[in-house]
């Protein structure tokens, strides 16, 4: 589609979302350069639109301000695989914290071995309490900038290990479970979340219960203790 004037028409491209393919800019870009500032900021543009990146240019054609041509930038990031628009773009009924977390997770396992290799939740020294492992009882999972999130357990294996295989999962781009594949709850985006940037993630045993006890004690201390969206 091309304007009166006979330019390419911006505006299809303006609020697609920008997809950074590889990490580190093309050595055929030249340092120092208008076009290597161009890369840098598109760099940064990973899960934004081509408005915002276009918006970091400085000014508009003429401008002594401008630091670089985004047009110019942009096709020169898809000829050498560096950049390309995301094909699938969030439904209407996907926020854009989601997706902007899709891609964190993504760009996490780009810069990790072959293995991704990432940091344990199963760690024993994460528990924090008097009470026992081996027993019945109530979990929570604090979590930096998210809140409290609080469960049941009648297995150890709940807190300590069944959390550990679905972030391994989710960070893996693996589905849940064959039978359900997008079954991922907010607690596992919010830990995978917390993975990605490095924050403070605490398992804590908050009491001990009979298995009869265990529902009434859960919403008891879900009242009591948590905090955030995590428990929805």
């Amino acid at each position: 589609m091309r304007s009166s004037k006979g330019r390419p028409n911006l505006s299809p491209r303006l609020h697609k979302t920008i997809e950074i393919v590889a990490h580190e800019i093309p050595s055929t870009v030249k340092a120092g350069t208008k076009l290597y500032t161009g890369f840098e900021a598109l760099r940064s543009c990973d899960g934004k639109t081509y408005q915002e990146f276009r918006d970091m240019c400085g000014g508009p054609k003429g401008d002594p301000n401008r630091r670089f041509s985004p047009s110019v930038v942009w096709r020169s990031a898809e000829d050498l695989k560096f950049a390309r628009f995301y094909e699938d773009a969030p439904s209407e009924d996907t926020s854009a914290n989601e997706f902007r977390l899709e891609r964190q997770i993504k760009n996490t396992i780009l810069k990790t071995s072959s293995s991704n290799e990432f940091p344990e939740l199963n760690d024993v020294r994460q528990l924090c309490g008097d009470w026992s492992i081996s027993e019945p009882g109530i979990y929570s999972w604090e979590i930096e900038g998210r809140g409290v999130y609080v469960g049941k357990y009648t297995r150890k294996s709940r807190p300590l290990s069944e959390y550990n295989k679905n972030v391994r999962n989710l960070l893996n781009g693996k589905p849940y479970r064959r039978s359900k594949p997008d079954g991922f709850r907010e607690i596992h985006r919010a830990l995978a979340e917390a993975v990605t940037l490095e924050r403070t993630i605490i398992l804590k045993l908050v009491e001990n219960c009979p298995s009869e006890l265990l529902n009434e004690r859960e919403r008891h201390w879900i009242a009591q203790i948590a905090r955030g969206d995590l428990n929805r």
